[in-house]
């Protein structure tokens, strides 16, 4: 998805959430710094990116310095380095590395009172979550998920809707992705030996995972199908399909988590390594305020949503991507990004509801949701205005994420009902799925 470029003012900046945050920002020249040709040095918010790769480059529009493991890619290298180098005249930090450095590295931006953007999925671990959002609220930094879409008018008009009771009172959200991260097939090549890249620092790229020799199946596209480096599809996508409806409905931790159905071929004492080629995942979340309890099912890859809602129309197929959201009076269809297309069934109760007299002109119940704008900008504002941004770490990015990471704790476990402790970060029956809540970091990696 492409994102509209800005910059944000320092001077705004120093006017809002660095006082709310007991951040003292100093501008360069006081440092030594020299201001750019015809800007006081106060011009602008500084902001850093780590990993100004194929993701990172998309993000580059207005920041101050780059960083990535890839020598010529950045100015920097070592985002430590780079910390330690601009940390008097660094205000913030924007994230797009792998999912597996994305907590350690944010977590050095935290505990040095930078405020942090990380791309999604938030961290690779329920661990990492749960510390990151601790830290951010303990050290008073504004942070962000990159799920873009949760700033889209479309979430906020399908949270309104759904709040407002367009079809009744919710029980069940299907959430569906067709993508594939498995890779079973090529396990056989992680024997492989390969020179690492002659401009590469293969070590800090490996970061706090277990090390391995550099394979071109990792690095630069595919970390995403191995679970020592990536969280696969349900990292990639479940906080993009999921964010409206745990937005709309509340949700924070689940009661339960289930892999019901595993795609076929995938046994985790041979294939952990990598991602089964499917799964259909539930979850159960506890009632909440006015809401009942609520069953949210994940499918990816070639486990697929198969039985039809009751209000499903005659003829219509079921998504492969995207959402179904069931009420006691219908149900609606949603998109994967920001809940996009949004759409009631059947077709009369949306012309019932929408037809009601208060709702004519508006097309729908009154904007009672903040939006946020552009996602980037969201944080930004954030920043200024010494308040939180749309997603998060601590209340919603971090459970967000979570129920990606569940979903492959699942995964290793199918079949078997999974009791989840929310507050204490546990499984009350599985001791052997408890190891993957907190994998260990290699020597000499901490958070």
């Amino acid at each position: 998805m492409s994102q509209k470029k800005f910059t944000i003012s320092r001077r705004q900046f120093l006017g809002g959430a660095a006082a709310a945050a007991g951040l003292l920002v100093v501008p360069r020249y006081v440092i030594g710094g020299q201001p750019a040709a015809g800007k006081a040095p106060s011009d602008r918010v500084n902001w850093a990116l780590i990993g100004n790769g194929t993701r990172g480059g998309q993000d580059a529009g207005g920041n101050i310095a780059t960083c990535d493991v890839e020598a010529g890619r950045g100015k920097y290298q070592d985002y430590r380095k780079m910390m330690d180098e601009l940390d008097k005249s660094l205000d913030a930090v924007l994230i797009a590395t792998p999912d597996h450095t994305h907590a350690v590295i944010a977590m050095e931006a935290i505990k040095r009172k930078k405020h942090v953007y990380v791309e999604k999925p938030l961290c690779h671990s329920v661990a990492e979550a749960r510390a990151l959002g601790k830290a951010a609220k303990e050290n008073k930094v504004v942070t962000q998920m990159g799920n873009q879409g949760h700033s889209y008018e479309s979430c906020a008009r399908f949270v309104e809707f759904v709040r407002d009771g367009c079809v009744g009172k919710v029980k069940e959200v299907h959430c569906c992705h067709d993508g594939s991260n498995s890779a079973i097939s090529d396990l056989g090549k992680l024997k492989e030996e390969h020179p690492i890249p002659g401009n590469m620092n293969w070590d800090l790229w490996i970061g706090p995972a277990k090390y391995r020799g550099y394979n071109p199946m990792f690095h630069p596209h595919n970390w995403r199908r191995w679970a020592f480096f990536g969280t696969g599809t349900a990292g990639d996508f479940t906080c993009h399909v999921a964010d409206g409806p745990f937005w709309a409905l509340e949700l924070q931790y689940p009661t339960s988590v289930e892999a019901v159905k595993v795609g076929d071929g995938y046994n985790p004492k041979l294939h952990s390594d990598t991602f089964a080629p499917g799964k259909q995942v539930k979850f159960e979340f506890p009632a909440k305020g006015d809401r009942g309890p609520i069953t949210l099912y994940w499918y990816d890859g070639n486990c697929r949503m198969s039985e039809k809602p009751a209000f499903w129309p005659e003829g219509k197929n079921l998504p492969v991507t995207g959402g179904v959201l069931v009420g006691d009076k219908g149900g609606m269809t949603f998109g994967v990004w920001g809940a996009d297309g949004f759409r009631i069934y059947p077709d009369q109760l949306m012309q019932d509801y929408l037809s009601k007299p208060e709702y004519k002109d508006s097309k729908g119940p009154p904007k009672t949701v903040k939006r946020g704008g552009e996602h980037k900008k969201d944080w930004f504002d954030a920043i200024t205005q010494g308040r939180s941004a749309g997603c998060d770490f601590a209340d919603f990015g971090g459970p967000l994420t979570e129920v990606a990471l569940l979903s492959i704790v699942a995964m290793n476990f199918a079949g078997q009902k999974l009791l989840w402790d929310g507050p204490n970060a546990k499984f009350t029956n599985n001791d052997e799925a408890n190891k993957l809540i907190n994998p260990p970091y290699r020597e000499g990696w901490t958070l």
